[in-house]
């Protein structure tokens, strides 16, 4: 698995993003150390599919005594939580990378707030099936575009031979 963790200082000019939402910048005065965490995390999906997913999320402690070693365990669990109440095809598409996207959000500003952190934002970077599932879809979209360009090609011959009967 791969990691980072590094702080930035965000002072001033800086704007940050708060579960997705832009927010005013931060006065000088008020600036806060913002953590990153990034990684790499293999879940199983509903129909037992191992899912890869690079998930980073930034946030920053709200209490002093805030232990940033909950962080990881937190997300890990999170996600494979999410994407084990899902199938492999379903996360696959659009509507269900948004939807677990505010879910992961959602429930990563709840667990980090228990434990004296305010979340900035979750980010799914990437998300890849199995290779076997990859060649399945990749077969399956193969398969769609023949029967397609097949149809097509039958719809042209039916309207060529209705102009010749006329």
């Amino acid at each position: 698995m791969s990691s980072s963790l590094w702080a930035l200082v965000l002072a001033g000019c800086t704007t940050v993003r708060s579960g997705g939402s832009p927010v005013a910048p931060l006065p000088r005065e008020e600036a806060r150390v913002v953590e990153r965490v990034a990684r790499t995390i293999e879940a199983l999906t509903a129909d037992k599919q191992v899912l890869t997913l690079q998930v980073e999320v930034a946030f920053w402690p709200v209490q002093q005594q805030a232990d940033a070693r909950w962080v990881v365990p937190l997300l890990e669990t999170t996600v494979r939580e999410r994407v084990a109440q899902q199938a492999v095809g379903d996360l696959l598409t659009t509507a269900s990378r948004v939807q677990l996207l505010d879910d992961l959000n959602a429930e990563m500003s709840l667990r980090l707030a228990e434990r004296g952190f305010e979340l900035g934002d979750v980010a799914v970077r990437d998300l890849k099936p199995s290779p076997e599932v990859a060649e399945h879809i990749r077969r399956r979209q193969e398969a769609e575009q023949e029967a397609a360009r097949l149809q097509a090609e039958a719809e042209a011959l039916r309207r060529r031979a209705e102009a010749d009967a006329r």
